[in-house]
């Protein structure tokens, strides 16, 4: 689509570009200078800084000692951190020259073919969501350039630098974003990229091959457990359930497969002994281990409410502020106190689990102190997106996680329980 046959009021409503950028070796080519004055801008001690200093100039050891002029130690528990506050520096770039304009002031910069853009970073991987003219976001790939030759003494790659339009999809930090038509509307679809699916494959096909070894069923589920909590974990959040569904069927064939083979078992046999409620599990010493699966983990879409609307809260950024968070702001200091305050608002019940009181605390302790349908700071309890079944087995540790809790005020929560019993 050619913007030259789009009007001006039609191009001011969406983001249509994306700028992929990439650094050539960021955290080996780290001026140390230029670091060191962005590190004595927060620091102020002497002692500290020194440290610092001899860090970053510590020799490298590869068959003989090389002195260190540029670049963090690869490995140094500082390295992430200093290279994050390198960077630091190009997040203000953006926002003195993009990121402080006001609606009227973004407007007429598309008038005057200009393009906005903002901007998301993860450590040295970031992207820019453009609008406007196909050579007003050129300009910002210029201007983005040259600030990291010129002030942060970078190069940005020429090869995998570029501008994509974002129906065409891009790829950020494991997940495949692109705009897609449902239903007669465009809506921004994220999903896990195709590598990463590929990728959790071959790791399930390590564990339950034919090479694997025989262990225990029990102790095989525990270990796959692992695999698929932590790659749900990082990937719930977005349009992932198909993804999910396929890979509970993955795992679950592995699973019985991998069964078959160390038990030399037929497979009606195996699926009598490893079911139990239709789900993969084995039990053992009146201990039952189910295997994991994916798809029955509450998603952020769930969490919100129980009409699956999307709601977003903006927080500003205190560093861009100018001042720190006030007390008021900040959650309690003293972990006796939070656990007590915890306890007043009701009686923990016995059947919850030994760490249910310790996961509520560290619900609310994600959720910033405060109920996420209203800026409540009061009365504060913790919601279970999925409710606790009444009747029947389940797993109180899957159950009272984390995951499955959401911080509402006394006031919500009853509200919500008037509205939906």
């Amino acid at each position: 689509m050619r913007f030259a046959a789009v009007p001006i009021r039609e191009r001011t409503k969406r983001y249509d570009y994306v700028i992929e950028g990439d650094i050539e070796g960021c955290f080996d080519n780290i001026d140390h200078e230029t670091l060191m004055k962005s590190v004595q801008k927060r620091i102020g001690d002497r002692k500290v800084l020194r440290l610092i200093w001899r860090f970053l100039k510590a020799p490298v050891k590869e068959y003989k000692l090389t002195k260190t002029k540029k670049g963090t130690p690869q490995g140094g528990i500082l390295s992430p951190l200093l290279a994050n506050i390198y960077l630091n520096e190009f997040d203000h770039y953006w926002l003195e020259q993009w990121g402080s304009f006001t609606r009227n002031q973004r407007s007429q910069r598309l008038k005057h073919g200009q393009a906005n853009c903002v901007l998301f970073r993860y450590a040295d991987d970031f992207i820019l969501s453009a609008k406007g003219t196909k050579e007003g976001v050129e300009s910002i790939i210029k201007d983005c350039t040259h600030y990291f030759a010129k002030q942060l003494k970078l190069n940005m790659s020429t090869d995998k630098t570029r501008i994509v339009s974002i129906d065409e999809g891009f790829k950020f930090l494991g997940f495949q974003i692109s705009r897609e038509r449902l239903s007669g509307f465009k809506c921004i679809r994220v999903r896990p990229t195709q590598e990463n699916v590929i990728r959790l494959k071959v790791k399930l096909q390590e564990m339950l091959g034919k090479e694997a070894d025989q262990d225990d069923p029990q102790v095989k589920i525990a270990e796959i457990n692992h695999v698929l909590i932590g790659w749900s974990g990082y990937f719930y959040r977005v349009n992932s359930y198909k993804q999910f569904l396929a890979l509970d069927y993955y795992a679950k064939r592995l699973f019985l497969q991998w069964y078959c083979r160390s038990r030399k078992a037929g497979i009606r046999e195996a699926l009598a002994t490893v079911t139990i409620n239709g789900q993969i599990a084995y039990e053992r010493a009146g201990k039952v281990k189910p295997l994991y699966r994916m798809s029955d983990r509450p998603s952020e879409r769930t969490a919100l409410n129980h009409e699956a609307v999307w709601k977003f809260r903006h927080i500003e950024n205190p560093y861009f502020k100018g001042g720190l968070m006030t007390n008021d702001e900040t959650e309690p200091e003293d972990p006796m106190a939070e656990a007590e305050a915890v306890r007043t608002v009701h009686t923990i019940d016995k059947a919850y689990g030994p760490y249910y009181l310790e996961n509520r605390i560290k619900a609310f302790r994600r959720d910033g102190w405060h109920c996420r349908l209203c800026p409540s700071r009061k009365q504060l309890v913790a919601h279970h997106i999925e409710p606790v079944p009444r009747k029947g087995r389940y797993d109180i540790y899957i159950v009272h996680s984390v995951d499955n809790l959401m911080t509402m005020c006394a006031n919500c929560h009853q509200n919500l329980l008037t509205k939906f019993n």
